[in-house]
């Protein structure tokens, strides 16, 4: 029932304009995270495969509205820290997103009214932003630590399971010289996470400082067949 309430949420809103010109899809690639157990911006051998389904309203040729929900798992090992790694902290846990987002195509995709194609482009570069809602529960293992590095007992205080975050980046959209149903988009960007607890560290890490999180992945993109609708198709 959680997952089915998930998915609602998240496509809702692509529900409520069904006559806008409309793309549904999946998308697969790696998540990765930058915090308390990072010294530089990733790691990537900490590198976590997630799945992801979308929806996609493509409200103007330039502008288009996206939801989606993404399934991943985002870990973190002090034994990659050249400076901590005597601390020996590490964590992993499950990982929800449900995002709703803004896309700008820095070109017009190929446009099509009543079956005629017109100015079709290739390749489109898009960027990307919006808010998502993330569920993450930071699992901490304390296996060996070092004592000296613990401040506050885990889990600290202010522990949290449930996220704010902050998505942006962006990619570029393949279409097919011989499709118009079909399309392979490439993605990357990064979540920048509302709160120092995403990966359950805080007060014994760098208290001051946010955490991040990254997902870049491959796009399976399904246009939804609007023929006979005299909108512009995009």
């Amino acid at each position: 029932m959680h997952r089915i309430k998930i998915l609602l949420f998240s496509f809702l809103p692509v529900l409520g304009f069904a006559q806008v010109d409309m793309e549904v899809g999946v998308m697969a690639g790696g998540s990765n995270y930058f915090g308390e157990l990072t010294e530089d911006f990733t790691n990537f051998q900490e590198t976590k495969v997630g799945f992801g389904v979308f929806g996609r309203l493509n409200l103007h040729p330039y502008v288009n509205l996206q939801s989606h929900v993404l399934k991943s798992k985002v870990s973190g090992h002090d034994k990659h820290n050249k400076t901590y790694f005597i601390r020996n902290f590490s964590f992993e846990g499950d990982l929800t997103e449900m995002a709703m987002t803004l896309e700008i195509n820095l070109f017009q995709p190929s446009k099509i009214r009543k079956g005629v194609v017109y100015n079709r482009q290739a390749v489109v570069p898009y960027l990307f932003g919006g808010v998502a809602y993330t569920i993450f529960d930071s699992n901490i293992e304390l296996s060996d630590p070092n004592q000296n590095y613990i401040v506050e007992p885990f889990p600290e205080p202010n522990d949290e399971t449930a996220f704010i975050s902050l998505p942006g980046g962006g990619g570029l959209k393949f279409f097919f010289k011989d499709s118009d149903t079909f399309r392979i988009d490439v993605q990357g960007g990064l979540r920048y996470v509302l709160s120092d607890y995403f990966d359950g560290i805080s007060i014994n890490g760098y208290p001051l400082d946010n955490d991040w999180y990254i997902f870049a992945g491959i796009n399976l993109v399904y246009r939804i067949n609007t023929s006979g609708s005299s909108c512009y198709r995009f």
